[in-house]
């Protein structure tokens, strides 16, 4: 289980109101006070604000001086059911961008079929829900792959990332188990959030030396962020918002501008990686006519 939080910023730099959900924290045992803090870029500019607070008695409260004088609001935390996670990262297709690739094809060509429905609202939510699902799986899929393929790139994410850097291990934990580093490389990796895109970010910048939000333009990256809240109120709320008002940016146009985000990331990243996109003889619809 995931111990999460959301939090809500003004960034001090542009002025933008941030939301950042299902940001994992530590979980406190019965009337433990725990310290947290967190780093989070403004889905602006991309300036980044470490907000600090306590988690006591099953809620967050931010510091007296945790947010360094920018507006913040934090919810009360909540679990993520993710035992399924070592499963399902233990195996992984060895053609991420393919099942990426069709699987946006199918979620555009339902897009379709959604418009001209009496249940649109609900199939839109349904599909930008399962969008994020796709580009989820891709993340995780190609970094471990990638880790399979070549070890080299491990020393680099372990020397930049501060929560690899700073894990301990006895000589015992070492000692009794053959490519121990590797396998708790992927271990942590498994545990990641893939629609957090920042912190997601930043691992692929420490492993591949690439960032792929930087290669998006202001807008895409505006759009990619703001759609992180919106998926979380169709995934927790129904569509809600926290304030019970039903959530209308998810139209089909909605969802197919997200969809175009998600498919700059992937062949930006998929260039970097391999210095072109696969195959040509996959066809991609580029125009889609709402």
């Amino acid at each position: 289980m995931s111990f999460c939080t959301d939090i809500n910023f003004t960034c001090r730099h542009c002025h933008k109101r941030n939301a950042h959900t299902e940001i994992e924290i530590a979980s406190p045992k019965e009337d433990d006070d725990i310290s947290e803090h967190v780093e989070l870029a403004c889905s602006e500019c991309g300036e980044l604000s470490v907000i600090a607070f306590h988690i006591y008695n099953g809620s967050c409260q931010v510091d007296e001086h945790g947010g360094n004088g920018i507006k913040v609001s934090i919810s009360d935390p909540y679990y993520i059911d993710d035992e399924f996670l070592d499963d399902i990262y233990e195996n992984y297709p060895s053609n991420p961008y393919k099942i990426f690739f069709n699987s946006v094809n199918e979620l555009r060509t339902l897009l379709l079929t959604a418009k001209n429905t009496d249940s649109g609202d609900v199939i839109n939510r349904m599909i930008f829900t399962q969008a994020f699902s796709a580009i989820e799986a891709y993340l995780a899929d190609t970094l471990r792959a990638s880790i399979d393929r070549d070890t080299n790139p491990i020393r680099n994410l372990i020397e930049n990332h501060a929560d690899l850097k700073s894990k301990k291990y006895s000589l015992i934990d070492i000692r009794d188990e053959d490519g121990f580093v590797k396998s708790e490389v992927k271990k942590f990796i498994s545990e990641q959030i893939f629609h957090r895109f920042d912190h997601i970010d930043f691992l692929y910048k420490c492993y591949f030396d690439y960032s792929f939000l930087s290669e998006l333009v202001s807008a895409d990256r505006k759009l990619l962020f703001e759609s992180v809240s919106t998926r979380h109120d169709c995934v927790h709320r129904n569509g809600y918002d926290k304030n019970g008002e039903k959530n209308n940016l998810v139209t089909p146009d909605y969802v197919d501008r997200v969809i175009s985000v998600f498919k700059i990331c992937v062949d930006n990243i998929e260039r970097k990686i391999w210095g072109s996109l696969p195959g040509e003889e996959f066809h991609y619809d580029e125009e889609i006519p709402f």
